[in-house]
């Protein structure tokens, strides 16, 4: 989106940015959205809610190898490489991979509310090192990036989205962008 104002006596100034929202989880959707500055020429990033996913996926190790079903099928993982690559795969379709094994496996299936803790640090987790990649990526840029939660995220994810200089929770505030008022309110 780009929007032009003109003000009382001043020149046409140009606001341009990229919206979106609705990534539950997906690791890929953030990386395209942080790039999305440079992409569009953009400098103003605002991802709007839903940011978190709904599925956790235990890489289970069992006799020296792990085992996990992800998306309707067994795999069989070898070596620590094929997990780390497992585990971007399970990042990237917004789900939480979670190393374990099976006494711990057999927990989270019995305990429900030692599932919900465990899945609640995974979802933490996973924003707060968005945040940092997002800190990495454009921090001296000029780029201002505005990430909030939406009605599918969890309360959890404020202190992960708190503190950052380059990250800005705009949820439940009024902020100023270029004369225009960005509101929030999840």
């Amino acid at each position: 989106m780009v929007w032009f104002r003109k003000g009382k006596g001043q020149a046409t100034r140009r606001l341009a940015l990229y919206y979106t929202s609705d990534i539950h989880g997906s690791e890929r959707c953030f990386l395209k959205f942080l790039n999305a500055a440079k992409f569009y020429g953009v400098d103003t990033l605002i991802l709007g809610g839903d940011l978190t996913g709904k599925v956790l996926v235990p890489i289970v190790e069992v006799d020296g190898h792990w085992e996990m079903s992800f998306l309707g099928r067994h795999e069989v993982l070898r070596s620590l490489e094929e997990v780390t690559e497992a585990e971007k795969r399970i990042r990237f379709n917004g789900f939480y991979p979670y190393r374990c094994g099976p006494e711990e496996l057999a927990r989270l299936e019995a305990d429900r509310d030692y599932a919900d803790a465990v899945f609640r640090r995974l979802m933490r987790e996973s924003v707060a090192r968005w945040v940092r990649l997002a800190e990495e990526r454009l921090r001296g840029t000029g780029v201002r990036c505005f990430v909030m939660p939406g009605n599918d995220d969890e309360f959890d994810i404020d202190d992960a989205l708190a503190g950052s200089d380059v990250v800005v929770n705009p949820d439940g505030a009024i902020v100023e962008i270029d004369g225009y008022q960005l509101l929030s309110l999840a």
